[in-house]
């Protein structure tokens, strides 16, 4: 591993690429092609688990994930961020959705490991791998499952390990000064986009606290409350807080004390929003929401070392968590096809946007004219 490379990330999605360039060549080319089937196999194989694990209404709830306009874009740029979040996402959707299996809790392990191995920020996902094994651990006639999942957990400390040991931390040397800016303003944009999100997947029943709740619902708002205040969310391209439409309301909107105020009710309403999932979750399987809150924490919690914020980060893990929530709890209503229909619209509209407007951002050319240079 380089000790000073020229990627943020590890070298498991290079080293593919690289096995896979020696079948065909390693021109431009044939290294879009080989990235666009693998976006496409991720795809694939998400749309699998959701239909093996909930039938059709739970494949039209995976939709948005690999519909968004980010999935699309980066399927299209050759980048890590497809292949980990859809290896990491069929994982978590296995230990989330799928029943105690040895093959299927084998299966997340790899997954797991991969994923960190092609991108070091899914590391969040030892948190519901830890959850799930203590949950098997406390079954009898587990004890496999239990091993598999510890043995993965290792292997997952084990290449962090290597990452930390070869880089002298979790980046590569020359990204450190870029990256490692602690920071809260990724939960804060990471709940915002839980309260504009979360609607088209769940009734106004689920996301809001019922009259016995309601007590209880203050809390998840001042803890966005507090989140808001804590961290910075005002635009700026020099700290990392820009693309996407939030950032572009948050650069034309009224400022408090470096704090854009358009996140104020929506870092609250978010914070609800996922607090009440988690409880409507919890009405089906405790086990079941231990593993979705604990992926949903980790993940946020993997924001804060990165003072980076762009929406592309944020976007397809949400609606994958979203939608692993909604197959669990949602009944396919025509008012949830509509919503999620209104959905993929709009992340198709806008990825035709972006992909026809955006060339210039690629040294490589127009991102359209895939394996045509």
């Amino acid at each position: 591993m380089a000790t000073d490379s020229l990627s943020a990330n590890p070298p498991g999605y290079t080293q593919l690429l690289a096995g896979l360039s020696l079948i065909s060549n390693d021109s431009i080319s044939w290294l879009r092609f080989w990235h666009n089937l693998i976006s496409l196999l991720g795809a694939g194989g998400l749309l699998w688990i959701f239909l093996r694990s909930g039938g059709e209404a739970s494949v039209l709830l995976i939709l948005p994930t690999i519909l968004s306009t980010y999935y699309i874009k980066q399927s299209c740029v050759i980048s890590t961020d497809n292949v980990a979040l859809t290896a990491v996402g069929i994982g978590m959707a296995i230990l989330a959705l799928k029943g105690p299996s040895l093959f299927w809790n084998l299966i997340a392990g790899i997954l797991s490991i991969w994923a960190i191995y092609t991108r070091q920020i899914s590391v969040w996902v030892i948190l519901p791998l830890g959850i799930a094994m203590f949950l098997e651990s406390r079954k009898e006639g587990q004890r496999r499952i239990v091993i598999v999942l510890g043995l993965t957990i290792l292997g997952c400390l084990a290449l962090l390990s290597s990452f930390y040991s070869a880089w002298d931390g979790l980046v590569p040397m020359r990204f450190k000064e870029v990256q490692a800016v602690p920071s809260l303003s990724g939960i804060v944009y990471g709940l915002s986009l839980v309260a504009l999100l979360a609607p088209f997947f769940f009734d106004r029943n689920v996301l809001f606290p019922t009259k016995q709740q309601k007590r209880k619902a203050f809390f998840p708002c001042l803890a966005g409350i507090l989140v808001f205040l804590a961290a910075p969310s005002s635009w700026s391209y020099e700290e990392g807080r820009w693309g996407g439409i939030l950032w572009l309301l948050a650069k034309k909107g009224p400022l408090f004390f470096d704090r854009s105020i358009i996140f104020l009710p929506l870092t609250s309403l978010g914070a609800l929003f996922t607090y009440q999932i988690f409880l409507k979750v919890k009405e089906k399987d405790l086990g079941k929401a231990m593993i979705w809150g604990g992926g949903v924490v980790g993940w946020l919690a993997t924001s804060i070392p990165n003072g980076q914020v762009f929406h592309r980060y944020f976007e397809s893990p949400i609606l994958l968590f979203l939608g692993i929530a909604a197959s669990m709890v949602s009944q396919t209503t025509r008012l949830l096809k509509f919503k999620i229909t209104i959905l993929c619209g709009l992340f198709l509209i806008t990825g035709i946007f972006v992909l026809y407007f955006t060339d210039n951002a690629f040294p490589s050319g127009p991102i359209l004219k895939i394996g045509t240079k």
